[in-house]
């Protein structure tokens, strides 16, 4: 599936579910809703694999979705305004 849409770099289907997650986090999306997207039984799981992306000690208010937005929908918001992506996994 990664080679059909020509995306070149040694990707995973984890790598790019890591990806989603730790992009989420990032932009301040609650780890419940991640957790639930990826589809863990116990909010702990999420917690645990994922709890470098959630902002530390900083407090960052979370981004204010527009009208009929769901959280997964700051992914396409995020990458305008990104200077660049990263993988979850790459140095």
């Amino acid at each position: 599936m990664i080679k059909a849409a020509g995306i070149s770099q040694g990707l995973t289907p984890h790598g790019l579910r890591d990806t989603y997650a730790s992009h989420l986090l990032s932009a301040g999306v609650q780890l419940t809703y991640v957790s639930a997207q990826l589809g863990h039984a116990d909010v702990s799981v999420a917690a645990h694999h994922y709890a470098r992306w959630c902002g530390g000690d900083e407090y960052r208010p979370p981004i204010p979705l527009a009208a009929g937005e769901v959280p997964a929908d700051l992914l396409a918001r995020l990458s305008k305004t990104a200077p660049s992506a990263h993988v979850a996994g790459e140095a």
